[in-house]
Order: C-alpha cells, then sequence, then structure tokens
C-alpha cells in the first residue's frame, strides 16, 4: 500500500485564537510538554519553522496588522480571523517530507493570496507522525473571506484533488481516503485501536485521548492512513441475478432485496 497524504483545515474564531494555535505550534503551552501529554520533549528539537516569526505573540500581531493596513475594522465575533491547515504523513513514509512540507506550503500560499498571508508554517517530528500546521490569513481584496475560501463540502473536495494532483501525487503519495461504513468502518476502527495499543503510542497517555478515540470511532480512514494501515475493504455487492439464484435461506434473499 502507498503512504498516503492526509490534509485538513480548521477555522479559527474569535479573539487569542491565532495567537493559541500559534503556541501549540511553537510548542509553548506547557500542559501539552507534561509526561501525559502527546508531544515526546526529546524530540521537540527536530521540530522545523519554515516561515513566519518566532513567537506567538509577534504572529498574532502580524496578521493584526496586516488586518489594519487593508482597513479591516472591527469584526463579527463569529468571523474566521484565520484558516489553519494541516499536512500529515504516516510514520513510515519513505520520502523528503521537509521538501514536501515546503511544497504544500508553497502551494496553499499561491492559492491563499501569496506569502504575505501566511502567518506560519512548522513542521512537527515529535509526535507519533510528522505533520505541519499552516496558519493562514483569510485576506483578500481587502476583505476577510474566512468561510468563502474554504466553502462547502464540494469547494473543500475540490481544495483535496487540487493538493493531490498539484503536491501528493509528485512524491508517489496516494490520494486521502474517503470516509468508511458499515463493516468496512468497525473494521478500521478495530485495526487503528489494535496498532496504537501495540505499539504503545504515546496518544494513548494523553489527556485528550478520549476526543481522539471518538473521531477514530467516528472517521477511522484518516488514522488508517496515517498509520499506513491498509483499508478495510468493502464486502462485494451481489448482483440481482445472483440474490436470486442463491440457494441460502429465502429469507436472506428477500432482506437483500429490501435493501437494494
Amino acid at each position: 500500500m502507498k503512504p498516503c497524504a492526509v490534509m485538513r483545515v480548521a477555522k479559527l474564531k474569535g479573539a487569542g485564537k491565532i495567537r493559541v494555535a500559534a503556541a501549540h505550534n511553537k510548542r509553548i503551552l506547557q500542559a501539552e510538554l507534561g509526561s501525559r501529554g502527546h508531544i515526546d520533549p526529546l524530540r521537540i528539537a527536530l521540530n522545523e519553522s519554515l516561515h513566519g516569526a518566532p513567537t506567538p505573540a509577534e504572529v498574532a500581531e502580524y496578521g493584526r496588522a496586516r488586518m489594519a493596513a487593508a482597513g479591516i475594522g472591527k469584526l463579527r465575533k463569529d468571523a474566521v480571523l484565520a484558516i489553519e491547515w494541516l499536512f500529515s504523513l504516516p510514520a513510515n513514509h519513505g520520502i523528503d517530507e521537509g521538501q514536501f512540507f515546503r511544497e504544500a506550503t508553497a502551494w496553499l500560499a499561491a492559492r491563499c493570496g501569496g506569502w504575505e498571508n501566511i502567518l506560519s508554517a512548522d513542521i512537527h517530528r515529535d509526535e507519533s507522525a510528522p505533520h505541519c500546521h499552516v496558519l493562514v490569513l483569510p485576506l483578500l481584496d481587502g476583505r476577510m473571506v474566512g468561510s468563502e475560501l474554504i466553502g462547502g463540502r464540494h469547494r473543500l473536495a475540490l481544495w483535496h484533488s487540487e493538493f493531490h494532483s498539484a503536491v501528493a501525487r509528485q512524491f508517489g503519495l496516494a490520494r486521502q481516503p474517503k470516509r468508511l461504513f458499515g463493516a468496512a468502518k468497525a473494521m478500521g476502527v478495530k485495526r487503528v485501536l489494535e496498532r496504537l495499543t501495540s505499539s504503545g503510542d504515546s496518544v494513548l497517555r494523553s489527556a485528550v485521548w478520549l476526543t481522539i478515540r471518538d473521531r477514530i470511532e467516528s472517521e477511522p480512514a484518516p488514522f488508517l492512513a496515517a498509520l499506513g494501515l491498509e483499508l478495510p475493504q468493502a464486502k462485494p455487492t451481489r448482483s440481482m441475478v445472483q440474490i436470486f439464484t442463491s440457494k441460502g435461506k429465502g429469507g436472506e434473499v428477500e432482506r437483500e432485496y429490501r435493501n437494494l
């Protein structure tokens, strides 16, 4: 199975959210660095800043200065002040991850108004899988357009498709998996939890483990990709002819027909 690159996006709303996100990305939050945290303090030195100011306060100030220069006044409380993009690779990916994250960030800058709108970009190598956080200021044509930039499901699907074509595929990476359902989903959850348990992954000791587990049980496909695990194959669907010529019990044939 080819390794898969995963891309995720989140809107940052409310005063102080840029600084908090930058504090996580710059490894300033002490609560994350304790014995129960999911970050390995011995590997923090392996992290790398690709772009932006060195401190959370400077990252936030740069964003405010950009908005002020563009004449952006007071925004609504629920306005999107920044967008955080997360590019992630599985642990055993076999590619030049530094080059991959640099190209992913450059691709994002080209589609979000240029490097001036990239508040920060930080590679993390101190967790279970390498990933890169990119904070983007959604300032285009003198307007804050966070929700418009991301769009709905259709627009987000286009983002994923363009990212795969322009960046991930060039490194021989597979397309991000789609959501799993039914028995395939249950098997996916089982494989993820078994791998995390057997490897003693530090995420199991994280203060937010229960939240992470809920996410795994809700959507296991990205976690399978991040861990380099095979996606469960859905049970092949039988044709109508196969159903009606089946020698099984009549009740089984009737149930399958009702579900067609």
